[in-house]
């Protein structure tokens, strides 16, 4: 006898199947609105602190989004060796495919970045790749106007930001000097298709190669804020949180907290006037940590105004509009939120209004209310529907 399953109980069953198909999360970009978008193990997701879309492209491992077009996304494939655009538009219908182009060299580490028509790849050992793409439809351009592009004295670059379309920060390998690791500054003529190098700014004490996560999640990473006076600031994680004023020399390095904090990802939000870093722990109490810088009164000394740890390993941080992004290598198909609704730079310390996700949370004792993972809500979803279905065929 054909018996009909009430629309509810299928409704259930897919949300299950579908948000249980995503593993660990690897690289998150943020609009200046709020909506994130992960590059995670299953596929590119889109989220905000209340919805999150089913993924799309599994071969994508990073990601960014051009801060002149925020509808415009780009997405790095190790594996086939390209990159591909797509438009943001909502949740609803998160993101349209545009095109893809390749190859070039992504090998062992790598990153991309994109700035208003100016998209650059490091490629790790093998040289950084240029490409041109139109800054409104997102049509990248081929050939590229640099490939592999490389130069004397450098072992490799396994991450890159741009500061504008013609200014890349290359985290860098270099094969001499006072320090191995650093940040390259690069100048690119777009028009010219040349670059060259400018200044370089070395991490003392650094991670090396410790806390790497192949292939696009090196923890030497970089994050640009604009300050009121016109100058530029890099923020820089690499074990220690290092602070570039790049109309100068100047260094800056804030110090660990006592938890043996190794900082590994880095974000700014320009609105809010801050810099969030998330780093892993290396004391005995295991997992990683945000911490949240307030950079309003002077951006090369930062004032700590609040932190919050979480039980797994972080791998990226962004921030936007009211809202800090994170993922980690164990969450799967889950965005992690904390919320700056309340953010008041004028506020005394530890006032961070709350962690939130993108779908219920519970209030802890501290004050934060946590991410319920979707993984959790899938098993719930999984047992609600068994056991209707159940009792519907009997």
């Amino acid at each position: 006898m054909y018996t009909r399953i009430p629309t509810m109980i299928w409704t259930v069953f897919f949300f299950g199947l579908g948000c249980c198909s995503v593993v660990e999360g690897q690289n998150v970009a943020m609009t200046s609105s709020g909506t994130a978008v992960a590059a995670a193990t299953g596929g590119l997701i889109v989220s905000t602190s209340s919805q999150q879309s089913p993924p799309i492209d599994p071969d994508i491992v990073d990601v960014s989004i051009d801060p002149n077009n925020e509808n415009l996304v780009f997405g790095l494939s190790t594996s086939q060796r390209s990159v591909c655009s797509y438009r943001l538009g909502g949740i609803e219908g998160p993101l349209d495919f545009i095109g893809c182009t390749g190859p070039f060299s992504v090998s062992p580490f790598s990153g991309v970045s994109a700035y208003g028509g100016t998209l650059i790849i490091s490629g790790g050992t093998g040289g950084f790749t240029v490409y041109k793409y139109d800054s409104q439809t997102g049509i990248l351009i081929s050939p590229p106007i640099l490939l592999n592009q490389e130069f004397p004295n450098i072992i490799g670059h396994p991450d890159v930001v741009l500061v504008n379309a013609n200014l890349a920060a290359l985290s860098t390998d270099f094969s001499g000097g006072s320090s191995r690791f650093g940040t390259q500054m690069a100048d690119i003529d777009v028009d010219g298709r040349s670059a060259s190098f400018g200044s370089d700014y070395r991490i003392q004490n650094t991670l090396g190669f410790d806390l790497n996560i192949a292939p696009a999640n090196f923890p030497l990473v970089n994050a640009i804020y604009q300050s009121s006076d016109g100058s530029t600031i890099m923020y820089t994680a690499n074990g220690p949180m290092q602070i570039q004023d790049l109309s100068s020399n100047d260094v800056g390095i804030l110090i660990p907290n006592s938890d043996g904090f190794a900082a590994v990802t880095v974000a700014v939000n320009q609105a809010k006037q801050i810099v969030v870093f998330g780093g892993v722990l290396a004391s005995g109490s295991g997992g990683s940590e945000i911490l949240v810088y307030d950079i309003s009164n002077d951006p090369m000394s930062p004032n700590l105004r609040d932190s919050s740890k979480i039980d797994e390993r972080i791998t990226s941080v962004a921030s936007g509009g009211d809202f800090v992004a994170y993922v980690t290598e164990e969450s799967s198909n889950t965005i992690g939120f904390m919320d700056l609704t309340n953010w008041n730079a004028d506020a005394p310390s530890n006032t961070l209004p709350n962690e939130t996700s993108n779908e219920t949370s519970n209030e802890t004792s501290s004050g934060y209310s946590f991410a319920t993972p979707i993984s959790t809500l899938c098993k719930v979803g999984m047992i609600i529907f068994i056991s209707s279905l159940g009792m519907i065929l009997l």
